[in-house]
């Protein structure tokens, strides 16, 4: 396991020590590795579908921030942006009042 938050350098360095290195979830080096990523806005699709099958009434979602590929930062982590469309979508279909846990993800995402 390595902490994606390396250095260039050091991920350099990391790179020359293991050359077939694959990373998992995300890619901090793309141009030197390759790496496994699930469907994360899918993944968040099919659980929140499970919940509602289940009952559930009130689902909210507290996601986390960083970069996805290299060094790139994205506004919205592609798990919140499933959630969100997924609650707006449902709202407006089938007029269940979900709770959302959002603004502060935002405001996390945001900064």
């Amino acid at each position: 396991m390595v902490n994606a938050n390396l250095s260039s350098e050091k991920l350099a360095k990391l790179h020359e020590v293991t050359p077939l290195g694959i990373f998992l979830d995300i890619n901090p080096y793309p141009d030197k590795f390759d790496s496994v990523q699930p469907d994360l806005s899918q993944t968040i699709l099919d659980a929140l579908d499970l919940l509602q099958r289940a009952g559930k009434k009130r689902i909210g979602f507290i996601g986390g921030v960083g970069s996805i590929m290299g060094q790139h930062n994205y506004r919205q982590d592609p798990r919140a942006f499933a959630f969100e469309n997924w609650a707006f979508s449902d709202l407006y279909r089938a007029g269940n009042m979900i709770q959302m846990v959002m603004s502060s993800v935002k405001k996390l995402l945001l900064t």
